[in-house]
């Protein structure tokens, strides 16, 4: 989960504070927005996975692109329901 938890939770705590976290979902999901936030809360990654390639890290950024693999297929099965 790591970084998608943490904008995510950014995002609410900057933007929808006043509200709370139960009609914070119900109105991502009414304005057919909850899966467009997500892809943007991904984009954080690339700079870690740049990250890593500059730090010689190949393992962790290996990991970083699985993670943002496995979240791309979920947001794909999540617009296609």
């Amino acid at each position: 989960m790591g970084w998608l938890s943490y904008i995510f939770t950014g995002y609410y705590l900057i933007l929808h504070r006043r509200m709370l976290i139960i009609s914070f979902f119900h109105y991502l999901n009414l304005g057919n927005i909850f899966t467009p936030i997500l892809s943007l809360c991904i984009i954080p990654d690339l700079l870690l996975f740049y990250i890593f390639i500059w730090t010689k890290r190949d393992k962790s950024a290996w990991g970083v692109v699985a993670a943002v693999i496995i979240y791309a297929l979920l947001l794909a099965i999540m617009k296609m329901a």
